[in-house]
């Protein structure tokens, strides 16, 4: 619903639904969703954009750092907890090992809110790359029990 409220609200700092269409077509096409809201225990906007990206608050654990493809980030919250330049400098910090990174600004009452949307580029495909090693592993076993002659 977090996602859904931003796309279709007046933002500081606009995304939209074409953005997040973007962000879905990227990498794999598998994404994955961080979520944090501030308690108000002098967390700042950094700090809440940076606890969106920990695996114990992304749906599908990753390493961002290593494994976004491209991603959306949006900060809802009061104007006296949305510092543009921290947001700005955070966001910054992502591109530099996602890509492109798209950044929506909502001005609601409230802490700070950070809902970040990445499509992963490795992550996945390492899950892949260890499944299909342990098949060939498999199969090699079962190619040498065949050579074997039955014993009854």
């Amino acid at each position: 619903l977090f996602l859904i409220e931003s796309l279709d609200s007046e933002m500081l700092s606009v995304t939209d639904l074409g953005d997040f269409k973007t962000v879905m077509n990227g990498g794999l096409r598998i994404g994955t969703m961080g979520y944090y809201q501030a308690d108000g225990k002098n967390t700042s906007v950094k700090d809440a954009i940076e606890n969106s990206l920990k695996p114990n608050n992304l749906l599908y654990p990753a390493n961002v750092a290593d494994d976004a493809a491209r991603a959306m980030v949006i900060i809802q919250g009061s104007k006296e907890h949305l510092d543009v330049d921290q947001i700005t400098k955070e966001v910054e910090k992502i591109t530099a090992s996602a890509g492109h990174v798209f950044k929506g600004i909502v001005v609601k009452k409230g802490h700070p809110r950070v809902l970040s949307v990445f499509t992963l580029a490795r992550g996945m495909q390492d899950e892949k790359e260890k499944r299909s090693r342990a098949r060939k592993q498999l199969d090699d076993a079962f190619a040498h029990i065949e050579d074997l002659e039955e014993i009854y």
